[in-house]
């Protein structure tokens, strides 16, 4: 038996929270990847919060917690741009429905993708590409770096464009503006973001679930759990 105590995070925690817990909240019999056997695991959900509290708690040393921070995700489905106020306070969301998976599918659908392999591109090996800065198709010599670079304007003029513009409004009042999410990692948009003022985090794809994690232990220490 497995007995978690989690704090969880959603776009919209006074909305869906409640929902979200009832998911959650109770044993579950869980079966790990090819393992026969099932395990129970047990949750207890502290609390849900907004979506992102978790990244400025990660980095709360290196911010203004009194103050206002940006903070831009740029997600596998969503780009958004949140601002919170004193004490991580949720100010305001602005969200576009498209993120790093639209780039993806571009590459794969992408004309010389198809005329290399007669059909479209694996978005595994694509995105694997991506992670590591080799750009090369899984196993083989092809590098999609061209493929990439060409796809990547129209992407980021889809998905961040309007969040940076969104962005600039807050950005002469805010102490401080992060990036999280696969996207403020990728080449070429972290140099973008960075030109912009907005800091990518280093450890930014796992931000929010450091952060979530940080809330969780300091909550059950004030339980005495």
């Amino acid at each position: 038996m497995w007995n978690l105590a989690l704090v969880a995070s959603i776009h919209d925690a006074q909305a869906l929270g409640a929902s979200l817990v009832a998911s959650l909240q109770g044993t579950h019999q869980v079966q790990f990847n090819d393992h026969k056997r099932t395990s129970l695991v047990s949750v207890t959900v502290l609390s849900v919060v907004e979506e992102g509290v978790g990244a400025i708690a990660e980095c709360r040393h290196d911010l203004n917690t009194d103050g206002t921070n940006l903070l831009l995700d740029l997600g596998n489905g969503t780009t958004s741009l949140s601002v919170f106020g004193p004490r991580g306070k949720l100010e305001q969301r602005s969200v576009e429905p498209y993120g790093v998976e639209e780039l993806i599918d571009a590459i794969a659908r992408n004309l010389n993708t198809r005329r290399k392999w007669s059909k479209e591109g694996d978005r595994h090996l694509i995105r694997s590409g991506i992670e590591t800065r080799s750009f090369t198709y899984g196993n083989t010599k092809w590098n999609f770096r061209s493929i990439y670079d060409a796809e990547l304007k129209p992407w980021a003029t889809k998905a961040l464009a309007p969040v940076l513009r969104r962005s600039e409004q807050w950005m002469a009042s805010s102490d401080a503006a992060i990036a999280i999410g696969g996207g403020s990692q990728l080449p070429a948009i972290r140099e973008l973001l960075t030109r912009k003022g907005i800091a990518p985090l280093a450890g930014g794809v796992f931000a929010n679930a450091l952060g979530l994690l940080k809330i969780a232990r300091a909550k059950q220490g004030q339980l005495g759990g």
